[in-house]
């Protein structure tokens, strides 16, 4: 299971209720940077390692779970101990004993590198995005099947159609 979490880059976790005890996998501590010595930290310790802009999110989604017994899944930005900037997916379920919450129980992935793919995508989108939309020159895409698909203004103002009468047309209309 220790080898599965670290190929994985996934941990788990355990709180207990009524005593705000954490108990922290060996896969998490790895995760974190944090010391494999040290799987119960305070919770104000793993706390700081939440990105600053997260922290009220996790705080009300966290107190939901508490509160109403309702699972969740997130995911946000945080650091290591030595300050690292990671993303992590996080998934939480509820244990309920008697009619009372009594633990929460948790896995975190580490999903760094497919989010540093993905924000690269999203900023390589926008500037293509911008540098179509702002060329003196024509620019537009067709589909396969001959439709067109997107066009900038200067190909609204060459043709004199609108984009919506663009994409009704056929690239031989």
């Amino acid at each position: 299971l220790k080898a599965a979490q670290r190929i994985a880059k996934v941990g788990n976790w355990e709180l207990d209720i009524s005593s705000m005890k954490i108990n922290l996998s060996e896969g998490m501590c790895r995760i974190f940077e944090l010391s494999k010595n040290n799987t119960s930290p305070e919770i104000s310790e793993l706390r700081e390692l939440a990105d600053p802009q997260d922290i009220l999110h996790l705080e009300k989604i966290f107190s939901n779970s508490i509160k109403n017994g309702s699972p969740f899944e997130t995911e946000i930005k945080a650091y290591t101990k030595h300050r690292k900037p990671i993303y992590i997916f996080t998934r939480v379920e509820v244990q309920q004993q008697d009619g009372h919450f009594t633990k929460l129980f948790g896995t975190v992935q580490d999903i760094t590198a497919l989010k540093t793919t993905q924000l690269q995508l999203e900023e390589s989108n926008k500037k293509y995005k911008d540098l179509f939309d702002n060329m003196y020159d024509a620019m537009l895409t067709i589909g396969a099947d001959g439709f067109f698909l997107n066009a900038n203004e200067a190909t609204q103002r060459i043709l004199g159609y609108s984009i919506e009468e663009l994409k009704s047309l056929k690239i031989g209309d």
